[in-house]
């Protein structure tokens, strides 16, 4: 599909109805084709800034939850990465072709299931690592009208992120660049709403980062960031292509089998049954000693 040769921005006052009329027309599209077309008769092409993580990371730690599904291998660390199957579009992927999600905090990870979380329900929390030694590149959904507007964690990455895209643009008027920032901010804004209303649209939007856009001929983008809904937006959550989760660069660190103990607004209580340690490609447990956790 071509992109537009001409880049054109509504004006910050017809951006807000053009951008309605988008979300209500892409209602029930479900092709990404469509929902591409129908994106580019209004807007242009979503031109973001890429982040090499190398410049400034040595190594990503990242935590991810299952549940104790039927025939799970705990032996096999395969059995906690993404699922590679794929039969239904989710926040950051389409149809048959996955992504891994997690969480930059184990707290966060738990939380982002919270609505399949059963009382005295086993589930496993594994901790990967990314060994950042070459150039790995990430988009990060930010700014968003939360983050903006609220002092957050988030807040410096989000300022950073819209100088970014000012120096992509370069657009001499200010008007271009409030409806710009509008824009963009809006686009990521679908990311962080509840419930599965706009994974249509958000599906569409992260398939197009990580599996179709690339930094230059060598280098892919491989990891997608944005802000997590359940613990306010300050955290980060993770969408990342199965060609760095399956590298040598990716790799599971240890895993931990627990039980939910108490469900609760403001945090869970754990009880960690036993830790696996990976070694020679398999999974080896063992009982962990300490009690309940707090999350």
């Amino acid at each position: 599909m071509e992109k537009p040769n001409n880049i054109f921005i509504p004006k910050p006052e017809d951006l807000e109805l053009a951008f309605n009329t988008f979300i209500e027309d892409s209602k029930h599209l479900t092709k990404q084709s469509e929902i591409y077309d129908l994106y580019n008769e209004n807007f242009f092409s979503p031109i973001r800034p890429a982040f090499d993580l190398s410049e400034n990371f040595k190594k990503i730690e990242i935590y991810r939850v299952v549940d104790e599904y039927d025939g799970i291998d705990i032996t096999n660390p395969k059995s906690f990465s993404y699922n590679p199957i794929a039969n239904n579009i989710g926040r950051a992927h389409i149809k048959n072709h996955p992504v891994f999600y997690g969480s930059e905090y184990f707290g966060a990870a738990i939380s982002e299931i919270k609505d399949s979380l059963n009382l005295g329900g086993i589930y496993y929390l594994s901790k990967w690592e990314i060994s950042v030694n070459k150039p790995t590149f990430a988009v990060m959904l930010l700014p968003t009208s939360k983050v903006l507007k609220e002092n957050s964690k988030l807040f410096n990455i989000a300022n950073n992120n819209i100088n970014e895209l000012k120096k992509i643009f370069n657009f001499n008027k200010k008007e271009a660049n409030v409806s710009l920032m509008n824009y963009v901010t809006k686009l990521n804004d679908l990311f962080l709403i509840e419930g599965q209303e706009y994974y249509n649209l958000t599906s569409c939007i992260a398939h197009e980062i990580l599996y179709n856009l690339r930094v230059d001929i060598d280098y892919t983008i491989d990891l997608l960031l944005y802000p997590s809904v359940e613990l306010n937006q300050n955290e980060l959550n993770y969408a990342i292509h199965p060609r760095l989760v399956d590298s040598e660069f990716m790799n599971i660190k240890e895993v931990y089998k627990f039980k939910l103990k108490e469900k609760k607004e403001d945090g869970n209580q754990i009880e960690v049954l036993q830790i696996g340690i990976p070694n020679n490609e398999k999974i080896e447990w063992h009982q962990f000693i300490k009690g309940h956790e707090q999350t």
